[in-house]
C-alpha cells in the first residue's frame, strides 16, 4: 500500500489539494485505485459559522478501476477528532486505511462515512 506520496502510483498524476493547510492524506494499491483529501479537516459550520458537536469534515477524490477511470467524492465526517491538529490528522489517516481496506475487499464505496471511535461506519451517525 502507497501512503502519502505525491505523485500516484496507480495513474502517475501527481495528487492536489485545495489548500496548503490541507495535510497530504492519500492511498493507492498502485494498480488499481487511488483515494486522496482535497479538502479539510475543516469543522462544521453551524448556524453561527461556528463550531458545531465538534466534528469535522475531510472531502476525498477517489478513482476505482471497477466503476471506471472518473473521479468520485467521498465526505468523511471525524465525530470526535481531538484538540491537536496532529491528533486530528492521525484520525484522518486512519479513516483513509479504513477506506482502503473497503478497496481491498472489493466494496463499493458510499458517499458519505462517519470516522468515530476507529470506526468507518456508512452514512451520518450521531
Amino acid at each position: 500500500m502507497h501512503r502519502n506520496s505525491d505523485k500516484c502510483a496507480h495513474c502517475g498524476q501527481l495528487f492536489f489539494r485545495l489548500s496548503r493547510k490541507t495535510p497530504i492524506v492519500n492511498r493507492s494499491d498502485g494498480t488499481s485505485f487511488h483515494v486522496s483529501l482535497v479538502s479539510g479537516p475543516d469543522p462544521e459550520a453551524g448556524s453561527t459559522g461556528g463550531l458545531f458537536s465538534g466534528q469535522m469534515f475531510c472531502n476525498f477524490i477517489y478513482v476505482d478501476d471497477r466503476i471506471g477511470p472518473e473521479n468520485n467524492e467521498l465526505t468523511i465526517i471525524i465525530r470526535r477528532p481531538g484538540i491537536t491538529r496532529s491528533a486530528v490528522i492521525r484520525q484522518v489517516d486512519e479513516a483513509a486505511d479504513k477506506v482502503a481496506e473497503l478497496f481491498a475487499e472489493g466494496k463499493k464505496l458510499d458517499a458519505l462515512y462517519t470516522f468515530d471511535a476507529d470506526r468507518l461506519l456508512p452514512g451520518l451517525k450521531s
